[in-house]
């Protein structure tokens, strides 16, 4: 479940997109073809910085020269993300895409390369299943984003606290572009799988994501989580599912040293949402808390997962229903209640 990643880091997202933009814009820092705040505008779901990202594109992409010469390794997923962007509104991408298409890159741009190939209609459709998949370690995840079936490659690159974020960017907007460019409204289409992924069909049901921001910058950069408390609360009929994210490289350990706390501060917690939940919608909320709540720590499973026992113990102790998943769960039965 990777759209929990989204719900968590979307306000620092944002806001390190929103303020890259207004610096280079006031030229305190040079501009950049750097793909991550368009991306980070993307995932925000922000009109406003998503207008500004485009605009960025536009301007900057006749100076890449990619409609006129193959972007440098370097260059390729700067230029990708500045095509897709500048698509957004109306701006035709094919010359950029056939430029690429006739280069010859290895490696991770020869990736990239495949799936402007496949968004051109060319070499055998790329492959889309649903079935969950195994994936133990960090390579196993890198290998599923760049090789993978493109809606579970594309689940697991929208993972913002991911160590190698930078990396896992680069492949977010050709992968929704891919998925996206072939429905009816597909520029609605391509912001929602940004936004929540491609099986995250619970957009409507989200009723609180993490606004807590840390002011240490090491912090803001990604380099760690953040913040760890009531993550995200969706409301499914008349229940209400409490996700505490840990972090995508946050294993068993880390998991059951933090949530002792985490739970130990619920009441403080549920004052916390109750100022900031409209309070219509918190009256639903309220009424869930006692009777029909579950909270569930999203983790890095990997090899080690959280015991039974533990999750027993932990819950009969802070008297709450306590379950566990795995962020890399990547299944639409990872988004239904049991």
């Amino acid at each position: 479940m990777p759209w929990i990643s989204l719900c968590s880091e979307r306000k620092r997202v944002r806001e390190t997109a929103a303020l890259t933009m207004q610096r280079e814009h006031d030229k305190v820092m040079p501009r950049s073809y750097d793909h991550l705040p368009t991306v980070g505008a993307f995932i925000s779901g922000d009109s406003d910085l998503i207008g500004k990202a485009v605009r960025r594109s536009r301007e900057l992409l006749p100076k890449s020269k990619a409609e006129q010469e193959p972007p440098s390794p370097t260059l390729l997923p700067h230029a990708i993300a500045m095509a897709i962007a500048a698509a957004y509104e109306d701006y035709d991408p094919s010359a950029v895409f056939e430029v690429i298409a006739a280069a010859k890159y290895t490696d991770a741009s020869a990736d990239l390369q495949r799936i402007v190939l496949h968004i051109l209609g060319r070499g055998p459709k790329p492959t889309l299943v649903k079935p969950p998949v195994e994936v133990a370690s960090d390579e196993e995840w890198i290998d599923l984003v760049f090789q993978g079936p493109a809606n579970q490659a594309l689940d697991l690159a929208l993972t913002p606290d991911h160590p190698r974020w930078t990396t896992l960017a680069m492949f977010t907007l050709p992968l929704a572009y891919l998925l996206a460019r072939d429905a009816k409204s597909w520029r609605d289409r391509f912001a929602a799988l940004v936004r929540f992924g491609p099986f995250a069909a619970v957009e409507n049901e989200i009723v609180y994501e993490n606004d807590v921001v840390s002011e240490d910058l090491e912090v803001r950069k990604g380099k760690t989580r953040w913040h760890v408390g009531f993550d995200v609360l969706r409301l499914h009929q008349d229940e209400l599912f409490v996700y505490h994210y840990v972090g995508a490289a946050a294993s068993a350990a880390d998991a059951m040293k933090v949530m002792p706390d985490v739970l130990s501060r619920a009441d403080k917690e549920w004052a916390r949402l109750q100022r900031t939940i409209e309070p219509k919608l918190w009256k639903r909320v309220a009424k869930t808390i006692e009777d029909a709540c579950t909270h569930t720590i999203v983790y890095r499973k990997g090899r080690n997962p959280i015991s039974q026992k533990w999750l027993q113990e932990t819950a009969a102790r802070y008297h709450v229903r306590l379950e566990a998943a795995d962020v890399v769960e990547t299944n639409d039965e990872s988004v239904k209640p049991k």
